[in-house]
């Protein structure tokens, strides 16, 4: 049981709301208001971030708020569980013990990391510019890497790791 199962519950939330905020931004609002104001404005290094970074930020917040607002009135979540003490409990130790959650998490966090550190990435300017990027790099690296990834290893890798390891044999390099 984690030490603070409201706070993981309410933050699992945010987040998830910040980084659907983020993607639908950087991917589809941005461009279309980069296309509605006449393309005057740099596209990656202008509107994206600020776009992106008031919709990462939006989102937590919709999404904390309306956990919050849900609880006082005394909805149930999917599984039907109250949002009562022992449902946020139940639900935060699931959130917890969820590998697949966490591993998505580590690639939104990677990003965002990635993003902030190197300053020079699509997100010119702001704190929350830089995350929202990150985050949507984050989550397409996470789906390619469990989503494509096994498919192309089952499916493509037989057939190309012989021509790869012929490549490097003729190149002197030790083969794969």
């Amino acid at each position: 049981m984690p030490e603070y199962p409201g706070a993981v519950f309410v933050n699992h939330v945010g987040f998830r709301t910040a980084q659907v905020g983020s993607i639908l931004a950087c991917g589809i609002i941005a461009p279309l208001r980069w296309m509605q104001k006449g393309r005057k404005e740099k596209l990656f290094s202008v509107v994206m971030p600020r776009v992106g970074g008031s919709f990462f930020v939006g989102g937590y917040l919709f999404g904390a708020g309306a956990i919050t607002v849900l609880a006082f009135a005394g909805t149930k979540m999917r599984n039907g569980v109250p949002l009562t003490v022992d449902g946020v409990d139940d639900r935060a130790y699931r959130i917890t013990q969820n590998q697949n959650l966490q591993k998505q998490n580590d690639f939104v966090a990677a990003g965002m990391l990635a993003s902030l550190v190197s300053g020079r990435s699509m997100a010119g300017k702001g704190l929350f510019g830089h995350m929202a990027v990150g985050a949507t790099v984050g989550t397409l690296a996470c789906v390619f890497a469990y989503g494509a990834m096994p498919e192309i290893r089952k499916k493509y890798w037989p057939q190309v790791k012989p021509q790869i390891n012929s490549a490097l044999g003729s190149a002197g390099l030790p083969k794969l």
